[in-house]
């Protein structure tokens, strides 16, 4: 290979984040003389044809089913005797996943808390929720699928402001208008409620050291757990650490061994999931 081209010349992706159905163009550019170009873009199946070629510049139709989904171009140039790889992975019709975010702001309520991408949420309250896109593909007119137990009181493109009433527990899905000009499912959300606004649980002491005890409230009916009912513990990386192997009035839980530092108690009942957050250690 000649060291003096690649030293003039270095190849530079020219490729967007998404790839449309209506087909998006992917190009190698800085090409250095006397190499030759392909390309290729992955899995083949999810593509319509052409799903390779001999040129720097690819134009390349993902199929409508796999939306959602992530592919990836590559370009090969070759001079005879060896071969670089440039690669690119996008999105299939719609903004990179981690690149749409949901934020809640209180409007009459706790502080909402973000854990384990579940936002936690209390009964009775009013929030703002947002969703944020930071990616390079625009989303517009918004369609909001909300619980049928939430109040809504207002709504634009980029937001609505609910009330919670007694079901802060539950999904909203999101879908939208996205840069390639078709309606597509942007985002699903999972809401808890929050351990900052009272609930079945209560853990004590805390904090606490070698040991605390967990117990229910006199309105949690424990004739009503069955066999989906669960209380677990959880780090703050969402490492499982403790799982109760039964649900009595009251429930010890040795901590020897365990890190400094906050765990969450979730208690998962009839569809619900209640928090509460303890701390081992000083």
């Amino acid at each position: 290979m000649d060291d003096d081209n690649i030293l003039r010349l270095t190849p530079e992706l020219d490729c967007p984040d998404y790839a449309c159905t209506a087909g998006s163009t992917f190009r190698l550019t800085n090409i250095p003389p006397g190499f030759s170009v392909s390309w290729s873009v992955s899995p083949s199946t999810y593509f319509n044809s052409p799903t390779s070629g001999n040129d720097s510049v690819a134009v390349i139709s993902p199929k409508t089913m796999y939306t959602g989904s992530e592919g990836t171009i590559t370009f090969t140039i070759s001079d005879g005797c060896s071969s670089l790889y440039y690669t690119k992975t996008f999105t299939i019709n719609m903004p990179e996943p981690e690149e749409i975010s949901i934020n809640v702001v209180p409007s009459n309520a706790p502080d909402p808390i973000y854990f384990s991408e579940v936002w936690l949420l209390c009964p009775n309250s009013s929030y703002y929720i947002y969703l944020n896109n930071n990616s390079g593909c625009s989303t517009t007119n918004f369609q909001w699928s909300i619980p049928s137990q939430w109040t809504k009181y207002e709504q634009t493109n980029n937001y609505i402001r609910i009330n919670t009433n007694n079901t802060p527990s539950t999904v909203v899905t999101i879908t939208a208008t996205t840069c390639c000009n078709t309606s597509h499912l942007i985002k699903t959300q999972y809401f808890g409620q929050s351990y900052s606004c009272g609930g079945y649980l209560l853990a004590y002491p805390n904090p606490a050291t070698e040991e605390f005890t967990i117990e229910f409230d006199d309105t949690f009916d424990l004739t009503s757990v069955d066999s989906e009912t669960t209380l677990e513990i959880y780090d703050l990386s969402f490492s499982k650490k403790y799982k109760a192997e039964k649900i009595d009035k009251q429930i010890k839980v040795k901590t020897s061994g365990w890190k400094e530092g906050f765990y969450y108690i979730i208690l998962t009942h009839k569809a619900q999931k209640y928090y509460e957050k303890i701390k081992i250690g000083n």
